[in-house]
């Protein structure tokens, strides 16, 4: 049973593991820890209670700022993907974000991440804009199985931009309006 906890500072370094399955490079500790202090940020710990004990299996950090609301990070354990728990965690940060007065959630997802990018627009996100060359991978390598044209309409062919050979990878910006 999954249960949806919030995310507090002496959690720093269990979100910041966490954020090591998801993502390279990850978030240290501090990071997490500093941004948890502010009182413009919440998160939300996604925790299998039956497992002994109790296990991380995700999270949500957002900030709020007047009426519009960002996710910062969104991850959940590889082995725990495509059973519901992003979905809940996204649909609890709007209903947070949206009794803290915001009107607006925004988030950000690489290019190439169709299956997050998939889960954003299935849970009422629309596409609104793009930072080219966001986001560099470590290993600069650029996987065309993945440049698939999902994002791009014209790029239907999965050919990697020649301009971006060196493993940039565009971000794409989404948002979506919330309210109680």
């Amino acid at each position: 049973m999954i249960t949806l906890n919030p995310l507090a500072p002496v959690h720093a370094a269990v979100a910041a593991a966490l954020h090591a399955t998801c993502f390279d490079p990850a978030w240290s500790e501090e990071a997490v820890a500093g941004l948890l202090v502010l009182p413009t940020c919440f998160g939300l710990l996604a925790v299998d209670a039956a497992a002994t004990p109790p296990e991380p299996r995700g999270l949500i950090l957002c900030s709020v700022a007047a009426d519009e609301a960002e996710v910062l990070t969104v991850c959940v354990r590889p082995e725990d993907r495509s059973r519901g728990t992003g979905r809940r965690l996204l649909g609890a940060a709007c209903d947070s974000a949206a009794a803290a007065g915001a009107r607006s959630m925004f988030l950000e997802v690489a290019e190439d991440n169709v299956h997050a990018m998939a889960m954003y627009e299935t849970s009422g996100f629309v596409r609104v804009g793009r930072r080219r060359g966001y986001y560099a991978r470590r290993d600069g390598a650029v996987d065309p199985a993945r440049r698939d044209g999902a994002v791009d309409p014209a790029r239907r062919d999965g050919a990697v931009d020649p301009a971006r050979r060196d493993g940039a990878v565009d971000a794409i910006l989404l948002r979506r309006e919330i309210s109680l």
